[in-house]
């Protein structure tokens, strides 16, 4: 009896607070509403105030980004001097270039020269420093990151390189603005970027960080390649293969890429083995055009994975991935050489390739 006397105080506080926030929102709109100036509707100024109100929060967050952006310099800069490395050149970069574009670029250059150190611990800093170059190295990685991460959802949201503000870019319903920007010509090299730091030896100690955002976006990519249509159709599938493949190039991410592709070829195969079962159901064409993209991809990191790895790499656990890899293409196989001949030449040519490389083993 007591807990249900406490439930029901409780029910009747969470509405005594419901019921005062409802009269302080229409408090708010009816004071808003009656500056209302002439000439305009109630609609029409309510729309103009929302309008009004997300430019706020889009500037706002645009010069929260630029100063982060020069704190992030200021803290490279010192790293620079302390590893006695020149810094680039503000007058190489052009001048139509953007802020965010500076700050990209800046950060890409940073990297890339960190990612050719070969070690860290042999810097002797300075006791009066008390700038650390692991949390300067570690924020600019996930800055870059963050980068790569946009750039990939514009590819897959929009059919050109332009930004609308206000348009949702992911399924927390954040957004995309202007500053946030992330063109084409710098996403390659960012994700070329991030490789050459997982492979180099300071990667260990962001191997976590690096790999696990590199396969799930291994994992967004194939998913996103599988399912893009429009009018750019092919080239921004092109775009999506070619990150696809640049993600994959990295020695400590090929194999763990390849079964994530192989993975969905293999659900796919699943689909087109439901079709033949079902006949009043057809093949969606750009589904299975896109999925060549996948087997090209796949093809481009198996050549990879049987060239200048193949010599350093442990021949068990070779012998162990490249049996895994068969098994998924088999699989894949199944039930499908009547309807889908294309199809089933593909994975036989994969097949076939990792079958010599496990002959060579």
């Amino acid at each position: 009896m007591k807990n249900s006397n406490n439930a029901m105080e409780s029910d009747d506080v969470t509405k005594e607070i419901h019921n005062y926030a409802s009269a302080i929102k229409i408090t708010a709109a009816k004071n808003i509403l009656s500056k209302k100036p002439p000439g305009l509707t109630t609609r029409q100024y309510a729309k103009l105030v929302c309008d009004q109100y997300r430019t706020n929060q889009t500037n706002w967050k645009e010069r929260n980004q630029q100063l982060e952006d020069e704190v992030l310099q200021l803290q490279q800069n010192l790293i620079y001097k302390q590893l006695s490395i020149t810094p680039p050149s503000q007058e190489t970069r052009p001048h139509e270039s953007d802020k965010n574009e500076i700050a990209i670029e800046q950060n890409l250059v940073f990297l890339k020269n960190i990612s050719s150190l070969k070690s860290l611990g042999e810097v002797q800093l300075s006791s009066t420093n008390t700038i650390n170059i692991d949390s300067v190295i570690k924020s600019s990685l996930l800055k870059h990151l963050s980068t790569i991460r946009r750039g990939i959802d514009q590819i897959i949201i929009f059919d050109d390189d332009t930004i609308s503000p206000n348009t949702s870019s992911r399924s927390d319903n954040s957004t995309i603005v202007n500053c946030y920007a992330v063109k084409n010509k710098y996403l390659l090299k960012c994700v070329e970027t991030v490789v050459r730091l997982l492979d180099s030896p300071l990667g260990k100690k962001l191997q976590d960080d690096v790999m696990s955002f590199a396969l799930e976006s291994a994992d967004t990519l194939c998913s996103a390649i599988l399912i893009k249509d429009g009018l750019q159709q092919f080239s921004k599938i092109e775009d999506l293969s070619r990150l696809l493949i640049a993600i994959g190039s990295s020695k400590k991410l090929k194999v763990n890429v390849i079964l994530k592709i192989l993975k969905h070829i293999t659900k796919y195969s699943e689909v087109l083995r439901h079709l033949t079962s079902n006949t009043h159901q057809l093949v969606e064409p750009s589904k299975y055009e896109n999925v060549y993209y996948l087997f090209w991809a796949c093809e481009d990191l198996l050549r990879r994975l049987g060239g200048v790895d193949r010599a350093s790499a442990n021949t068990d656990l070779k012998k162990q991935q490249l049996t895994q890899i068969s098994s998924l293409l088999n699989s894949s196989l199944l039930h499908l050489s009547d309807n889908f001949q294309l199809y089933v030449c593909y994975l036989w040519r994969l097949l076939g390739f990792v079958n010599c490389l496990l002959r060579g083993l």
